[in-house]
């Protein structure tokens, strides 16, 4: 395993065990710590969409309290995978009502 992979791997663990201590805790704070870490990705690819700082920030927001909801709904097993997704379609949503207005 390199480095990168390592770290990788490491973050992954970290998120898992986030998760499951939100679960069992429902403290807000642990999903918040294990979130934080992919703010700038959310950010990126909706700024990359939208050209503008506010519907970025929305998005950011909105992921998270998609979050919220899925963390306690489903068994989320890579938040990476799931976070990227998420906003992925969250965008697309707003795109797409931009677009028919």
């Amino acid at each position: 395993m390199t480095i990168s992979q390592k770290q990788i791997e490491f973050e992954r663990q970290l998120d898992i065990s986030l998760l499951r201590q939100f679960k069992k805790y429902g403290s807000i704070e642990l999903l918040s710590e294990a979130y934080e870490r992919y703010v700038p990705l959310v950010y990126g690819l909706a700024f990359m969409r939208f050209q503008q700082n506010k519907p970025a920030q929305k998005a950011v927001i909105a992921v998270f309290e998609q979050l919220t909801i899925a963390a306690v709904q489903t068994n989320i097993g890579n938040l990476r995978d799931w976070i990227f997704e998420s906003a992925s379609k969250y965008c697309e949503k707003i795109k797409q009502n931009e677009e028919s207005k």
